[in-house]
Order: structure tokens, then C-alpha cells, then sequence
């Protein structure tokens, strides 16, 4: 019979690694849920169920699965991920959150089907280790966003499937995949990009919505760094008739953008920043139990390469942004048909669960030159 204090009890089990984990059944609310943190090992799962839960902060590679009804609440930041080690992995899953803030982590983040909630600042600063983002919803008013997310001094962040707040981007590395950013309540871009590197692939962002007078808006406001837009993503500005906008304003850095991409402003986008229009590839995955189906985009007649591997640190080459290592498998090698689209499937016997997996294409054209894509990341759980 297994043994039950402070609303908690325990189930051992063994994991694929052969070394003894445990399962930690959370009850009761209040401060179980931290009490049981400090009490896990790294690799342990603990089973939230329903009720409110006391802010937490966890610095150890645990799992932390919320069932319906799981609220972790607070009224400055719910979660907070510190100095996670580099070997270890922290993965909150559903439920839902009032905050979430991580630092100076080293190891692998991941946010999986969770419900982001409150009038709060979602903060990511100087982690190195990959962090993923994955079906969160950040909800607020009339459909849009409230609150605001900073990444600041991160090596490697994914949002994918995701709603979110307004975005402020400070020497980072960041992509945003089927993203919605629609912030409420600021009199601010939907995105500011001061430095870094942020890659948007089939996703759509707009100015804030209007508070009483708000100043018209752009979607995207770059100050310096690189934009990369791609995967007929869809920008558009907060304007009135008598106060138009750019739908990118460009004020510094680099703007690459596919013509897939669709901009609204007026104008589409200005500003002093270096504007380059050329096509990048862009994929989407989806997947099966142990089968992978992967879409591309690209231009007609180009060889696409496509790669899959493990996550490592996303780093800047010569032809764009590169999210896997060039000793990563090639899943699939071939040309692209004239519409300018093709899939391939891949089966596997056996998909550990939980895997985080990386996808990128890199084209290569008539003439030589290499055109790094998006990369597609994601949770296969």
C-alpha cells in the first residue's frame, strides 16, 4: 500500500532507460505540488489532479503531467524553470498556468497543451538549452492576446500551434510555426525584434488592438537582427483611415522575406532596414504512433535536402539559420515537382514517447547557391 502525506503518494516503475523512476500522484492543492518537487528525483512523472496549486519553481528534469481541473496559481509568474541542468529535461503538460518564466536553463524545456492565463509577463532569459512551446494557448480578449512574452539571450526556442501575446525578442534565437500573435491592449508592434534571429513559418501576427487612442501599429517592428518569414505566413498592421502603418516596420537589420509571405500596411514595409525577397523552404509534420508525414514547400526544379535529428543549438551560416548539425540523417533527397510541393512519409518501428524531434530542408538551385528553410520541431508524444 503505498504511503500517503501532505496529499501526495507515490507509484515506482521501471523506465526504457532500466533505471528505477517513480510516478508521483499530486492531491490536495495548496502546496503539495512544491512539496513534491523538492521530494522527486530528476526523471520522476508527477500526476497533477484537480485542484489549485501554490506557485511552483522547479530547477530539475521532472515531468509534470496536469489533469482537467489542475490550476497552478499565482499572481506574479505560476511556474518558474531555473537553472535546469544540462542533461535534464522539464516538461509540463495541459492543465492550466498563471505564468511561466524560465532562466538560465541548460537543459530541454518543454510546454505541451497547457493553458496560459492572467494579466502577466512570460519571461525567457539566458537559457541555452532548447526550449519548445508546443499547442499553448495564451487567451485574453475578444480573441486576442493580454500580457506579453520576452525571450531574451536564449540559444534555441520553438513555438509551434501556439496563440500568443505580444513578443519582444532580444538576442535570441527564436521560430514560431502555425503560430497566432494577436496582442490586446498595448500600444505596441505584435512583435519587436531588437536583436537575435526570428523565423516565422505559416503564421499570422497583428499590431495590437486598439485601447481607447491607441497609435496605429505595425505587426512586426525590427530594431536589428534577422527576420525570416516564410510558409505563406500573414502579417497585417493596426491602422485607422487617417493613420496608416507598415505592415513591417524596418528599422534596423535584416528582413528576409518569401514571397509566400502576405504583408498589409501601408506600406507593406518600410523603413532603412536591408529587405531581401527570396524563397525559403518551408515543411509541415505531422504524425502517426510511429509514422511521420512531412509536406515541403520550395522552388520548382530546386534538390531539397531534407534533415531530422535531435535538437542541438540553433547557429547563423551564410545561408540562413541552421537548427540541426550537418551530421544529422538525411530523411528524404529530391527535386522539387513543378506545383512546387511534395510529401514523403517515413515509418519507424518504434518512436520512444516524448521524443523531440528537429526538421529542416536546405535547397539547393540550378546555379549552386543553398537556401536554408524553417525548421519544424516538435513534441512526438
Amino acid at each position: 500500500m503505498p504511503r500517503v502525506h501532505a496529499g501526495v503518494f507515490a507509484v515506482p516503475f521501471l523506465s526504457a532507460a532500466v533505471f528505477a523512476q517513480t510516478t508521483w500522484i499530486v492531491t490536495g492543492g495548496g502546496a503539495a505540488l512544491q512539496n513534491t518537487i523538492v521530494a522527486a528525483a530528476a526523471g520522476d512523472t508527477l500526476d497533477v489532479q484537480l485542484g489549485n496549486y501554490d506557485a511552483i519553481t522547479c530547477g530539475k528534469g521532472l515531468r509534470i503531467r496536469l489533469r482537467p481541473g489542475a490550476v497552478i496559481d499565482s499572481g506574479i509568474c505560476a511556474v518558474t524553470i531555473a537553472s535546469l541542468p544540462a542533461a535534464e529535461r522539464f516538461q509540463l503538460d495541459g492543465g492550466m498556468v498563471r505564468g511561466i518564466a524560465a532562466s538560465n536553463c541548460a537543459g530541454t524545456i518543454v510546454v505541451d497543451g497547457v493553458d496560459v492565463q492572467l494579466l502577466q509577463s512570460w519571461v525567457l532569459s539566458g537559457c541555452t538549452g532548447p526550449i519548445v512551446f508546443d499547442d499553448v494557448d495564451y487567451s485574453g480578449f475578444a480573441g486576442a492576446t493580454s500580457g506579453n512574452l520576452h525571450v531574451f539571450n536564449c540559444t534555441d526556442v520553438t513555438f509551434r500551434d501556439c496563440r500568443l501575446p505580444q513578443l519582444n525578442m532580444l538576442g535570441s534565437r527564436a521560430a514560431l510555426q502555425g503560430c497566432i500573435v494577436r496582442p490586446y491592449g498595448f500600444s505596441a508592434p505584435g512583435i519587436q525584434l531588437a536583436s537575435g534571429s526570428l523565423t516565422l513559418s505559416g503564421t499570422q501576427v497583428k499590431g495590437s488592438q486598439a485601447v481607447f487612442f491607441s497609435i496605429p501599429q505595425p505587426a512586426i517592428q525590427v530594431d536589428g537582427g534577422t527576420l525570416n518569414l516564410t510558409g505563406t505566413s500573414f502579417l497585417e498592421a493596426l491602422e485607422y483611415s487617417m493613420q496608416p502603418a507598415p505592415g513591417v516596420a524596418a528599422n534596423g537589420g535584416t528582413v528576409r522575406a518569401d514571397p509566400s509571405t502576405i504583408i498589409q500596411g501601408t506600406p507593406a514595409i518600410a523603413g532603412p532596414g536591408i529587405v531581401q525577397t527570396q524563397p525559403m523552404p518551408s515543411l509541415v509534420v505531422t504524425h502517426a504512433a510511429t509514422t511521420m508525414t512531412v509536406t515541403t514547400t520550395a522552388v520548382a526544379g530546386d534538390l531539397l535536402a531534407t534533415f531530422a535529428g535531435l535538437p542541438s543549438p540553433s547557429y547563423a551560416t551564410p545561408w540562413g539559420d541552421a537548427w540541426l548539425l550537418p551530421t544529422d540523417p538525411i530523411l528524404d533527397l529530391s527535386f522539387v515537382p513543378p506545383n512546387g510541393t511534395s510529401t514523403f512519409s517515413r515509418t519507424f518501428a518504434f518512436v520512444p514517447p516524448f521524443v523531440l524531434l528537429t526538421l529542416q530542408s536546405v535547397a539547393l538551385d540550378a546555379q549552386g547557391g543553398l537556401t536554408l528553410g524553417a525548421p519544424a520541431r516538435f513534441c512526438w508524444n
